[in-house]
């Protein structure tokens, strides 16, 4: 199966991706902390916010594309202008 064998370089990079937010936005909000022994698939990127209703609204504004909000938690899926 072709995804299988391009698996373990777009995990590589899927985790990448996850470290620039992280380093990114950590200093805003709770970004989600994976032990250095692991790995993630990073079906999504979950920002823990206080003030989802506020940061909501702010997105919007922005035109920022936000697919999913789960109680309190934003699920991050792309963000073109980081």
């Amino acid at each position: 199966n072709e995804k299988l064998k391009i698996f373990p370089k777009e995990l590589a990079l899927r985790n990448q991706v996850a470290m620039e937010y992280s380093q990114r936005l950590e200093l805003k909000f709770n970004v989600p902390n994976i032990p250095d022994q692991l790995v993630s698939a990073w079906a999504q990127y979950t920002l823990v916010v206080p003030n989802r209703d506020i940061l909501q609204k702010k997105l919007n504004a922005e035109n920022i594309s936000h697919p999913d909000w789960i109680s309190g938690s934003f699920v991050l899926l792309r963000k073109s202008d980081f």
